[in-house]
């Protein structure tokens, strides 16, 4: 990744997961995230062929289907980062992080419970 590259600092518990388009993430994909140790997931779109306004909407009721999963729809952040301000991530992770840390872990009850619905 750039901030890599870049060698810009970010938090050090933040973890990229590359993807093709955040077009293709699910409730599964952010099910999984959690089932396996996350306390949040920011979502970061970069590509300018993307319907944002589409996205956004879709992040925000798969935040509404994770809540019946116990998981507060807080925990979840999409964020459109064009390229050429690609530093702006390295922000959005901090602010992020800061407010993740404020809700505390996932409890592991929450974990489990995702865990068993999908069978992992």
């Amino acid at each position: 990744d750039f901030l890599g590259l870049d060698r810009t600092n970010y938090p050090e518990n933040v973890r990229i997961v590359p993807v093709p388009t955040t077009a293709i993430l699910g409730l599964k994909h952010l099910l999984g995230a959690f089932a396996f140790g996350a306390d949040g997931v920011l979502v970061i779109e970069g590509s300018q062929e993307i319907d944002e306004r589409f996205t956004k909407k879709r992040m925000i009721d798969l935040g509404r289907e994770l809540a019946k999963y116990g998981v507060e729809n807080m925990r979840v952040r999409y964020s459109y980062v064009p390229l050429p301000v690609y530093k702006k991530a390295a922000e959005l992770f901090s602010m992020f992080t800061g407010r993740i840390k404020k809700f505390g872990p996932l409890a592991e009850e929450k974990r489990s419970a995702i865990r068993q619905k999908l069978q992992v």
